[in-house]
């Protein structure tokens, strides 16, 4: 009995709440009503000159603005169209554009195709750091087919002029057994002869160098150990380091 009350008693609340809601619109919209009516009766006086020149220059200029402004809305639907001048042009703006970016694009692709033959060459003719990057081109397969076998034939002579991130890369390739066979020893070869890179611009690559060439280490024997370590200390003696 007492639930029913309470559902009762709450239903009768609201029901006066909408009551009262109502009421309150109503008189809103009585108020609302007349003053649009008064507007509208001031207006239409003004238009007939009944209010005086300036009332009624006033009042066409507010009809020339609602005007204006429905013109606008409709215009700017219709301009909006597809197949519409403002998307006609708006085409004619972006093609130019695109086809600048299409050129762009073409002669980036023909600069990139350029750039390893001309690599190459200067590769060939004996630069240690065309060398390394025609390697590096080989290895990731920038703009070549990848090839380990080729990567690590240009590393190698790159590393044999002495540059470091040819040495460190060779090394480091004989460490995995990619391109060439696995060889704990030719590793920790090149990476000590890496490890010896004095440049400042080389301290990264140094400590790299470093922690893989003592990780090779620990799978040699300590005969094989000397033995590197004195070809290494013979190639540093009769290479100096040009990089």
């Amino acid at each position: 009995m007492i639930h029913l009350a309470l559902t009762i008693a709450a239903f009768l609340f609201l029901c006066w709440v909408a009551w009262v809601l109502i009421q309150i619109g109503l008189v809103i919209f009585e108020q609302v009503a007349e003053a649009l009516g008064d507007f509208f009766s001031l207006f239409w006086e003004a238009i007939n000159g009944k209010k005086g020149n300036f009332a009624r220059i006033l009042a066409f200029a507010l009809l020339g603005i609602v005007a204006l402004s429905v013109v606008a809305v409709v215009v700017g639907t219709e301009m909006e169209k597809p197949g519409s001048k403002k998307s006609q042009i708006a085409g004619a703006t972006i093609e130019p554009n695109t086809a600048e970016q299409e050129v762009q694009l073409a002669t980036h692709e023909l600069h990139e195709s350029q750039r390893f033959p001309h690599l190459m060459e200067k590769a060939q003719a004996g630069g240690a750091m065309e060398q390394y990057q025609v390697g590096y081109s080989y290895e990731s397969g920038d703009q070549v087919p990848q090839d380990y076998a080729l990567a690590a034939q240009w590393y190698q002579k790159s590393a044999d002029q002495g540059f470091a991130a040819a040495q460190y890369s060779l090394g480091m390739f004989y460490v995995i057994g990619l391109g060439v066979p696995r060889d704990y020893e030719r590793a920790y070869f090149w990476l000590s002869l890496a490890a010896s890179a004095n440049s400042e611009q080389d301290a990264g690559l140094r400590a790299g160098a470093v922690s893989a060439r003592d990780s090779a280490a620990q799978r040699l024997t300590k005969a094989q150990l000397i033995r590197v370590q004195q070809e290494t200390v013979q190639f540093l003696t009769t290479h100096p380091k040009p990089y």
